[in-house]
């Protein structure tokens, strides 16, 4: 199987990269679909309003691009991060806890920027607030109001054992880590954790359910 993810930043895509493979043993290679990797193509097409782009621009056509992108994908994720819900355009935030709410509502508009239709194989998922959430409940657990978090970085500013040194911003916040730690160092520890960020996060249960399922066949 090969599988392709689709998300907000180059950040994201080492996460979801390792966590499709640890599901689903049976894919053997995990594709940057978007965004684009040339530097100067990124800056424009990144973030939600690139995914939303991408996802007009392709999702009318969506199997035929599946079928026909090098070496066809069995498997595609969409990741838009949930926080992108208390933009003033999008306006979807409901209160949390629950994080369900606002991701299922934003799910709901990402098949509308497809399409409404959704091609058997793509899944759609939300992380709550953003996927920084899986890496804290990976790395040192959390509570309900993690997924409610728009910071939970903020929870890795004491810890050891990363790899690397967490930075911080001019005003004292944790620096969000460069793609290269996300993929050398925080990827491989969530994909290894994943059953501690099941348990947390419900967003995550509920894309490991989809991927199993996808993996069996049964989409």
């Amino acid at each position: 199987m090969i599988a392709g993810i689709v998300t907000e930043g180059k950040r994201d895509f080492p996460i979801f990269k390792a966590v499709v493979k640890k599901l689903c043993p049976a894919v053997e290679d995990v594709l940057l679909v978007h965004p684009p990797i040339d530097g100067l193509s990124a800056s424009r097409t990144s973030g939600w309003t690139g995914v939303r782009r991408w996802c007009q621009r392709y999702g009318p056509r969506l199997d035929r691009f599946m079928q026909d992108y090098g070496d066809p994908l069995d498997l595609l994720v969409i990741q838009v991060d949930a926080s992108v819900a208390s933009n003033r355009e999008i306006n979807l935030e409901q209160p949390c806890p629950p994080a369900s709410d606002t991701a299922n509502a934003l799910r709901n508009l990402v098949v509308e920027w497809i399409g409404d239709q959704v091609p058997d194989g793509v899944i759609v998922v939300v992380p709550s607030k953003t996927s920084d959430a899986w890496v804290c409940a990976a790395l040192v657990g959390g509570d309900e109001l993690l997924e409610c978090d728009p910071e939970p970085l903020e929870r890795l500013a004491s810890i050891d054992g990363l790899g690397f040194r967490l930075k911080q911003t001019s005003d004292g916040k944790v620096k969000k880590p460069t793609a290269r730690q996300f993929d050398i160092h925080l990827a491989p520890k969530v994909a290894d954790g994943f059953d501690r960020v099941r348990d947390v996060c419900s967003e995550a249960e509920w894309f490991a359910l989809e991927v199993k399922a996808q993996c069996r066949g049964e989409r």
